[in-house]
């Protein structure tokens, strides 16, 4: 995810997506990642759970480069 956030232009849109609900890596990457990255925000955050939504587990964040 680091290497991908290098290469955006301020204003750009990087998203994390993963296809599992596991925090570890979902919300406590993108937690790290934002802590690490003080010229990132994060725009939005969805988990889908599969006795919710009735799919997969999925995990995506948007996060914009400030």
């Amino acid at each position: 995810m680091a290497s991908a956030a290098e290469t955006l232009k301020r204003g750009g849109v990087l998203v994390y997506s993963t296809c599992t609900i596991i925090r570890r890596e979902n919300q406590d990457v993108v937690e790290k990642f934002l802590a690490e990255h003080g010229n990132f925000k994060l725009a939005e955050m969805k988990t889908l759970l599969p006795h919710v939504t009735n799919t997969d587990g999925f995990f995506a964040a948007k996060l914009i480069k400030k």
